[in-house]
């Protein structure tokens, strides 16, 4: 054994050699009592024992813990300085006597048989590296893949990194050897791997010597050695775990992955979760405090990479609670299933809002059996009721723009018990418009899905059309517009960009907020848009051409990532509007721009022109205007959706702090994009879809939030 860790030349008998240090070690027992050293049994129980230990996706293994480890560290020190005299701690001096029975042995002639058991490490390989191009630094993570059993008891295992030069394969160069106990060696130091390749040597030793042959590794390219983000990731297992939902991530990799790895994502709450970890023999890692039925994108890359540009994403959406679990107490009452609302007003009490809802049905599954009857402003009905429950409701007035004197105006809300099933609320203004949310809290505090509504008493229709109201023509001569002073929406997300790439790189303690804050008035322009083109639809219009340069912001702006509370956009650009089912010349537009019908024929235009378009529109959101067009073929070339879902996972503003806020509205992209007009959605569907986000904006900096329509 080489405790000294230098350098020794291998030549053609590399192997006899490394048996002849075995056959010293297989003899130690013997001349223990002649050299005073301790048993090696004693040695291994001093140092290490077993443990369980947590890996990084959650699965349990037994390794050796190393204890002691300033006693350990001097014995190690002293095997390497056998001629220093003046250390007269026991473990210093435990090694120096170590050494020198080693060494004494030297003039042994190599076994004939090493060993008559099989090796105890089945294998031994580079599990991850790190490397520094500008000093040659490395850092090496190595695997023993051991087998675990009973008959080997504790062992220690002697570890060698073997160098060759591609060029010459006679001489082999140790460049490190250890001695460890767990399954894993970490080695860091200099290593210059230019044209050459690493071998991993291990032998293994318990209570009774010497065990197995010597176990090699492959050999390892400069290629090999150098780490980098080459993984792939992919959900092995959902799990309930602690009331949340939990997701187990598999790293999968060909070439091999560096160790030092940082994976972040966007909570459910829309706080970024990032984690800093060193690759472990499990390949994986287990994110746990997930939300049930929640769409999530993963990204990850290696630590202090230049640029966050360089990762790798992938997308999920965990599952219900009632598809990981059996028992559905475990999860979260099921939501109420329909809202109701009456004005009551008299003349005494002109601001009564009665809210009636339906909860709770005999398909529905029952935790004891009990059947509740329920007595209120409704007749009364026997209903089976899945578990003691309470209802929390919220009624808050909603801000528009003839209606901006409700944002000053207090929400009021509710909590009644299980056996109500309507409630009369006071509104603090009959001229404003409500919205209504309720949402079921069991007695362990689990929250289901909010059901909303709207109390709508003034309808105003959206001020972007001009109804032609008095004309009996029947043709709209123009559309009156009021004026838009913010520009462009792609003006708008160009700047937007550009302010935050040149902020990334500033600690501004701001920044985060600045960066929410823009993701939350980008939902709310998605909002308006949908709104729009589903006020559009609804008055049989189509407008065949949305896109950012037709979206206009209605108030300046001097610094894009300082908006307005009271920003909106505009749609316009209504020059190519039509009804449907009304052929008319092709749309001189982009063939980015244009679904597949549009490219193929123009005989029959559909909404779904529209909502393909707004889907585009939506990519360039997310994008911050950078997303590459989705294709740019001829007429005759079909689109399909693998081209589809291949646009749709390369979305990427390329910022990191950005990415993760706008993650939930990028999902709602697939809802639009599809290359047959039967499987897009409506518009009315995608604007509730965006409502059910519920994306809320961020705390200001004085400590106020802001609502969210």
């Amino acid at each position: 054994m080489n405790c000294t860790g230098g350098s020794e030349k291998f030549d053609a008998a590399a192997d006899v050699q490394l048996a002849v240090r075995i056959k010293v070690h297989h003899q130690m027992r013997k001349l223990g009592a002649v050299l005073a050293v301790p048993d090696l049994r004693y040695q291994l129980e001093l140092y290490g024992t077993l443990k369980e230990f947590v890996a990084l996706d959650g699965t349990t293994y037994r390794d050796v813990d190393v204890m002691n480890n300033s006693d350990f560290a001097l014995c190690k020190l002293g095997c390497g300085s056998p001629g220093f005299t003046e250390l007269k701690l026991e473990p210093f001096k435990r090694g120096q006597t170590a050494y020198l029975a080693i060494t004494s042995q030297k003039n042994y002639s190599a076994p004939s048989v090493m060993s008559m058991t099989s090796p105890s490490v089945r294998n031994v390989l580079l599990l991850c590296a790190n490397s520094a191009e500008n000093n040659g630094s490395v850092f090496w993570r190595i695997e023993l893949d051991i087998q675990n059993r009973s008959t080997d008891g504790m062992m220690a295992h002697w570890v060698e990194a073997v160098r060759r030069d591609n060029s010459s394969h006679d001489t082999d160069t140790v460049v490190f050897s250890a001695w460890a106990y767990s399954s894993y060696v970490d080695f860091s130091g200099v290593v210059n791997v230019k044209n050459a390749s690493i071998q991993f040597r291990v032998a293994s030793f318990n209570g009774s010597g010497y065990i197995g042959d010597v176990v090699k590794s492959q050999w390892y390219s400069e290629y090999q050695l150098v780490g980098g983000n080459y993984i792939e990731m992919m959900i092995a297992e959902e799990m309930w775990r602690d009331e949340l939902a939990a997701a187990r991530v598999l790293f999968k990799y060909s070439r091999t992955s560096s160790c030092s790895l940082v994976l972040s994502y966007n909570s459910h709450m829309g706080i970024e979760q990032r984690m800093d970890f060193v690759m472990d023999r499990s390949r994986g890692f287990l994110l746990d405090r997930l939300a049930f039925d929640h769409p999530y994108t993963l990204r990850l890359w290696h630590f202090g990479a230049a640029t966050t540009a360089a990762y790798s994403s992938y997308e999920f959406r965990t599952s219900t609670c009632l598809k990981m679990v059996n028992d559905p107490t475990l999860c979260a009452p099921p939501p109420v299933s329909d809202i109701s609302w009456t004005w009551d007003s008299t003349e005494q009490d002109r601001n009564r809002v009665v809210v009636t809802w339906i909860y709770g049905s005999p398909t529905q599954m029952i935790e004891d059996g009990t059947r509740v009857e329920r007595h209120d402003s409704i007749v009364p009905v026997v209903t089976t009721f899945p578990r003691m429950v309470h209802f929390d409701i919220a009624i808050n007035p909603l801000v528009t723009v003839s209606q901006y004197q409700c944002q000053f105006l207090d929400g009021q809300r509710r909590v009644v018990t299980w056996t109500h099933r309507s409630v009369v609320i006071y509104v603090p203004n009959e001229h404003c418009n409500y919205g209504i949310e309720i949402t079921v809290v069991d007695s362990r505090n689990r929250r289901s899905v909010t059901t909303k509504t709207q109390v709508i008493r003034y309808e105003e229709k959206y001020q972007m059309l001009l109804p032609p109201n008095g004309w009996n023509t029947g043709l709209v001569l123009s559309l009156l517009f009021e004026p838009c002073n913010g520009g462009t929406l792609s003006c708008f997300l160009n700047d937007a960009r550009r302010s935050l790439c040149n902020r990334t790189v500033i600690d501004m303690p701001s920044h985060d907020y600045q960066v929410h804050f823009l993701a939350y008035h980008l939902h709310r322009f998605a909002f308006n848009i949908a709104q729009a083109l589903a006020y559009l639809h609804d008055q049989h219009c189509i407008h065949l051409h949305i896109t950012a340069e037709n979206v206009y912001l209605a108030l300046d702006y001097s610094d894009p990532l300082e908006i307005p509370c009271d920003q909106s956009v505009k749609l316009g650009d209504f020059c190519w509007a039509t009804v449907p089912h009304v052929k008319c010349s092709r749309i001189l537009s982009p063939q980015s721009f244009l679904p597949p019908e549009g490219i193929i024929s123009d005989d029959d235009y559909t909404t779904a022109v529209d909502v393909w378009q707004y889907g585009l529109l939506l990519a360039g959101m997310v994008t911050l205007n950078s997303a590459k067009p989705l294709l740019c073929l001829q007429t005759d070339i079909v689109f399909t959706d693998r081209l589809i879902k291949n646009f749709y996972t390369s979305l990427s503003s390329g910022i990191r702090q950005f990415d993760p806020y706008v993650s939930s509205l990028k999902s709602k992209i697939l809802m639009c994009l599809s290359s047959t007009t039967r499987n897009r959605s409506t518009m009315r569907r995608i604007e509730k879809e965006i409502i059910s986000l519920n994306f809320s904006a961020p705390v200001s900096m004085a400590g106020t939030s802001s609502v969210l329509l």
